[in-house]
């Protein structure tokens, strides 16, 4: 018989209450642990929802229901109590609290995995930064946030797609081209001034070796087709215009085709170094997409005849546009400018039509503050291309502030200062970086602190739910050899027992608000909490003792903590330590 969690049967409860009086009314209800242990173990509200709906008073509706309660429920409970101004609170038998622990020592399925996907389809993208430098702290945000996600949606049932879009096509190409050829250039002892706007990194004179010191991917161009590179520059107006120069010299004196097989070479050399750094930060992906091969097999001109056929699009001033404004979009927008060229627009909307095409159950995708704005227009063009709204998610993340010796580390991709995310792991550890960058909700702001997330102490919140896990493989080793865990039905628990017992229940209900909110931080601050009760529990509680019936029970419940506390990690990318 499959183990239903207390909370799953007061719900299935109440629902049936609704049912067999309330069939006529649709009515949304709330069922809480109230943190005054005086109030119950459970709390609803439907008295009063039910209130606004049939215009009755909350408190007469909550006391029929109360009566319902004790007809309706399998669950032994200890009392029901009405509080105003509608409140029902109800104190479950510790003894149904008991059963719920061989779920948990047994890590059953249907506890540690409720299925509420019920096989419905996620495709997911994250990350997806250009593929022109090292990630940084803010990249790895995103990967920590899409990655598990990914592990919470199939650990909840659903089928799960991973990608990451390449952004291998457009300008940031033709600069990162630029950046890499002149540093070869002064490489090579060629006086040239460098633009500030060019990509700064050491990493470009890492590929400027590679590709065209050791494998001659580019020639030097002989003096006489050389201008002058070294103006005198004065503001960064200027700096733009001669990055600007440089790029259209450097297109001019390569063919096409050169440039754009040292253009490849120069994506794969960087994609291959964030390929590795997701690997090392637990960032996996089922597919790596290519935005240049969206115009190579027809995905865009497929995507604009499939709005075409919807009558989505017109054209305008020499340009296709698409009906965005209609569709939520404040303004309709830009697909083919009047030259012929695609807008990047375009190419997000080929992007998104792919994904289409894998008729996935919901879209989400995980993107950056800064393309906020970005969303109702990409909205738009998924309802334009036949999705319902409501299957598409974007789940926007804040940028960090990162802080070392107290002060703010500045941060840019271009200007090459920044912390990357090898670096990140380097200095605090993996564990560390994934907890912190996910303990907060996707679209808060977080203040990394580099020195504090070095501690060693119970003050860091991962090194306190690690120690925990330890602590409790510690006890393991010191038990006598002739100790079994066993649950003990009649055996009454402590009031900080019954309180981790209570908790521990509450884990399927914690991956339900993570899967209901796309957001990771209600399982990591209840790891955290499972933690906090642990160390607490260790240092008022005798566990290893002479009375083997105790001792047994105290057994099997820190086991059970321990197996909550290794399949919540997990879901967070990270694994369980045995020793610290």
């Amino acid at each position: 018989m499959s183990y239903l969690p207390l909370y799953a049967q007061l719900q299935a409860t109440f629902n049936k209450i609704l049912q067999q009086n309330y069939s006529n009314i649709e009515c949304t209800f709330n069922i809480e642990s109230p943190k005054n242990p005086d109030h119950g173990d459970f709390s609803c509200n439907i008295a009063m929802m039910l209130a606004k709906k049939i215009k009755k008073n909350p408190m007469e509706i909550a006391e029929t229901i109360s009566e319902n309660i004790k007809n309706t429920t399998s669950l032994s409970l200890d009392k029901i109590l009405v509080a105003r101004p509608g409140f029902i609170n109800i104190f479950v038998n510790p003894k149904d609290w008991m059963k719920s622990l061989p779920a948990i020592f047994q890590n059953k399925e249907d506890f540690f995995r409720p299925n509420i996907g019920k096989n419905r389809s996620v495709y997911l993208e994250y990350v997806s930064s250009n593929p022109t430098g090292p990630l940084h702290i803010g990249h790895g945000r995103c990967g920590a946030i899409g990655s598990s996600l990914a592990l919470l949606f199939e650990e909840t049932g659903f089928n799960v797609h991973r990608e990451y879009f390449i952004n291998d096509a457009g300008r940031q190409i033709h600069i990162l081209a630029t950046s890499v050829w002149l540093r070869f250039l002064q490489i090579k002892k060629h006086k040239l001034l460098y633009p500030k706007k060019a990509y700064q990194g050491s990493y470009i004179h890492d590929i400027a070796v590679e590709l065209l010191q050791e494998n001659e991917l580019l020639s030097i161009p002989e003096q006489h087709l050389m201008p002058d590179l070294n103006p005198v520059q004065t503001d960064s107006n200027q700096d733009e215009k001669w990055l600007e120069f440089c790029i259209t010299l450097y297109q001019r004196l390569y063919q096409a085709s050169t440039r754009a097989s040292f253009e490849k070479a120069c994506v794969k050399f960087v994609l291959k170094m964030i390929q590795k750094e997701c690997e090392d930060f637990n960032v996996n992906f089922d597919a790596w997409f290519s935005e240049r091969s969206l115009v190579n097999d027809g995905s865009v001109e497929a995507s604009l005849l499939a709005l075409k056929e919807r009558d989505h699009i017109y054209e305008k001033d020499g340009a296709i546009w698409f009906k965005a404004q209609s569709l939520g979009d404040e303004k309709d927008r830009v697909l083919v400018k009047a030259n012929g060229d695609y807008t990047y627009f375009a190419t997000d909307i080929a992007y998104h039509w792919h994904k289409l095409q894998t008729q996935p159950d919901f879209i989400i995708d995980i993107m950056g503050a800064d393309h906020h704005g970005y969303i109702p227009r990409l909205k738009a063009a998924l309802i334009g291309l036949g999705m319902a709204p409501d299957r598409f998610n974007a789940i926007i993340y804040q940028f960090i502030t990162l802080m070392q010796n107290q002060q703010q580390v500045q941060m840019s991709t271009r200007q090459g200062s920044y912390v990357t995310l090898q670096e990140l792991i380097e200095q605090v550890g993996l564990d560390c970086a994934r907890f912190y960058l996910l303990q907060k909700k996707p679209d808060q702001h977080i203040t990394f602190d580099l020195d504090i997330a070095k501690k060693e102490s119970l003050d860091n919140p991962i090194f306190k739910i690690h120690y925990a896990y330890a602590r409790i493989m510690s006890i393991l080793r010191k038990l006598p050899k002739n100790a079994i865990a066993k649950n003990h039905l009649d055996y009454l628990p402590s009031h900080h027992e019954k309180s981790i017992i209570k908790l521990l229940n509450r884990y399927p209900d914690i991956l339900r608000a993570c899967v209901r909110d796309h957001s990771l931080h209600y399982l990591c601050q209840y790891l955290l909490e499972v933690a906090s009760q642990l160390h607490s529990y260790y240092s008022t509680t005798k566990i290893i003792q002479e009375d083997l019936e105790i001792l047994s029970q105290r057994h099997y419940l820190i086991v059970c903590i321990a197996n909550t506390l290794n399949k919540g990690l997990a879901i967070l990318g990270l694994q369980a330590k045995e020793t610290m």
